[in-house]
């Protein structure tokens, strides 16, 4: 029951922070990065010091690039699992590898081009923080941290006109408190299953809500990556079983 709460609160306040992030995110101030920020810095050791640039790096191209593109990127996170996998072979994680790079490298070739808005070096920056968070996660240390500090971070970001700025900062806050609690569960396998739910339910939410915002490029780049991932994910699941 409790396992079905938090995972369904994590799946609702992603959607809720794509919808917050829709209302204007080219007017996403820098400051509300303060709300997630007194959560992670609250954690301790390097590991939140790194997520925390992690977060940073990824969130400064936010009001700049299309948010489609943004939140697209989100998919690299599974696809890393997949290529540093333990289960996964070298030559199947450089496959997967290789595909990944060569999605975002077209989509960095556009943007160079004037055909797809935002720059490149952003979505270079945006593809190392998300590469940056995967790398915390993995020596993160759970500790006991109050989300009120964040919520009354939240206060004054919202009185100065900036509300869905907030919303966003403490969905994603409502989000890694859900993910910590169930990684601190006996359930903690779901932490890595919710790594690809969730990135896969924010554009498809995008998607879904926002279709004229959403370029055919960034959605046939997503698609593949995706499916590039799960494959592989698949295969060594597989050759895992048979040896």
């Amino acid at each position: 029951m409790q396992l079905t709460l938090w995972v369904a609160s994590a799946i609702v306040l992603s959607i809720l922070s794509v919808l917050a992030l829709t209302i204007d995110v080219s007017s996403l101030p820098l400051f509300a990065l303060a709300i997630p920020a007194i959560w992670i810095v609250q954690a301790g050791g390097v590991a939140s010091w790194l997520m925390l640039g992690a977060v940073a790096l990824y969130s400064t191209g936010l009001s700049q690039q299309p948010l489609s593109l943004s939140i697209s990127i989100l998919m690299f996170f599974p696809a890393i699992q997949v290529i540093f996998s333990k289960r996964a072979s070298w030559q199947l994680g450089l496959l997967i590898a290789i595909i990944v790079v060569a999605m975002y490298a077209g989509i960095i070739a556009l943007q160079q081009d004037g055909k797809l808005a935002g720059e490149g070096l952003l979505t270079i920056g945006q593809m190392l923080g998300v590469c940056g968070a995967w790398l915390a996660a993995r020596s993160w240390r759970a500790a006991m941290v109050n989300p009120l500090w964040s919520v009354g971070m939240a206060i004054p970001v919202a009185l100065s006109g900036q509300a869905h700025a907030a919303l966003a900062g403490l969905t994603l806050v409502g989000v890694m408190v859900a993910l910590q609690t169930i990684g601190n569960s006996k359930h903690r396998e779901w932490v890595e299953k919710l790594c690809w739910v969730l990135p896969t339910i924010a554009f498809a939410t995008l998607v879904v809500a926002f279709p004229s915002t959403v370029p055919q490029t960034i959605i046939v780049c997503w698609l593949l990556v995706l499916s590039s991932a799960w494959i592989g994910e698949y295969l060594s699941e597989e050759l895992n079983e048979e040896y």
